[in-house]
């Protein structure tokens, strides 16, 4: 006879899960007892899990009221709960609920975003998992101007799209903990990888922001492009880069695009099915300078590649590199099969020094 209760292994799959969540989160059980409370959350709270877990009774609203009290979790689990003043506009979301909860933390009154989601197994609600996403602040930093409502409106979005990308990534690592079909698995898998793309985008979208008013800068083109070479598995293949010695002068931004660029390259070679046996960069010219990355692995091939939104469509992968380049008075051209990608730099835009 099994002595594990029903649904003990997935609680013990979702505290799993809940390490490792980079927003701060808890669980209960069906009692209401703390389960799992993860790093993200002791370092929000100052409370630590060794604190918290086994603790009942509402303990776990003990760091946000300063008081034991119910939280939107609870209201999952018991759903005659009345709905304390201190969480407002609580709303469906899915099977859970989701939330905005006003507390004070470190002595200053916060407004946090929560969402809760039940704990199930076969139908029955085991538990209770709940996340909490701090808002970006509306700070007015009293300047006007379209263009300033505009950034500010982009950094808003990108940090909401960047919370609701980490609950998805929560999601589908409770799911696929919890789940036994090799297929699915296989799903989830990708869905994961899915989602860290748009976490490197939103990243990306960051840093061209801030680089958007640094005046030009001098770099060695080689250096970085060999950095973007280290970042790949590129055991086993021929790698050269004989990029002409000297520092590139240009807009910051053309180096941030140049190294997403290039990593991008790096990995999409090393990834292909069968492998390149040589990789070769290149530059010659001065006006335009022209640099030419190649591998000769066989393109027909590459249809089972890891990255496939970039080897279906290899050059609209590249469009957004393409347009933010063509704006610097860079061209990019690619020839997918054998893979060529060329860059062609107007001189009176990027030029190169020699050492």
């Amino acid at each position: 006879m099994r002595n594990m209760f029903i649904g003990e292994g997935v609680l013990r799959s979702v505290v799993s899960s809940l390490e490792h969540l980079p927003v701060p989160a808890y669980a209960l059980n069906a009692a209401g007892v703390v389960i799992a409370w993860n790093p993200a959350l002791a370092r929000l709270t100052g409370v630590a899990d060794i604190a918290m877990i086994g603790k009942g009774g509402g303990a776990h609203a003990f760091p946000f009221l300063g008081t034991t009290g119910r939280l939107l979790a609870d209201l999952l689990l018991d759903r005659s709960l009345e709905t304390p003043r201190y969480l407002s506009s609580v709303e469906p979301d899915g099977d859970g609920l989701s939330a905005r909860f006003t507390t004070e933390l470190s002595g200053e009154r916060r407004v946090l975003f929560v969402r809760a989601a039940p704990i199930l197994d076969r139908g029955a609600t085991i538990g209770a998992v709940e996340v909490v996403i701090e808002p970006l602040p509306d700070v007015d930093d009293g300047r006007d101007g379209t263009h300033e409502t505009v950034a500010r409106l982009l950094r808003n979005t990108r940090h909401d799209i960047k919370n609701e990308l980490t609950i998805v990534l929560g999601y589908i690592s409770l799911a696929r903990d919890s789940v036994d079909d090799p297929v699915a698995c296989v799903g989830l898998h990708r869905a994961v990888g899915a989602a860290g793309e748009i976490g490197r985008l939103i990243e990306f979208s960051r840093e061209l922001e801030e680089l958007g008013d640094r005046p030009p800068e001098a770099r060695d083109l080689g250096s970085l492009i060999r950095t973007a070479a280290d970042a790949a598995d590129l055991s086993g293949i021929d790698h050269q880069i004989a990029v002409p010695q000297g520092t590139v002068t240009a807009d910051p931004v053309v180096f941030s695009v140049l190294e997403h660029l290039f990593e991008r390259l790096f990995q999409y070679s090393s990834a292909s099915v069968p492998r390149p046996g040589a990789i070769l960069v290149g530059a010659s010219g001065a006006d335009p300078l022209i640099v030419v990355y190649e591998d000769d692995a066989p393109h027909a091939n590459r249809g089972s590649h890891p990255d496939r939104a970039f080897s279906r469509a290899l050059d609209s992968g590249l469009a957004m590199l393409r347009e933010m380049l063509s704006l610097n008075g860079i061209e990019l051209s690619v020839t997918p099969d054998p893979l060529r990608v060329e860059l062609r730099v107007a001189g009176d835009r990027v030029w190169m020094a020699e050492k």
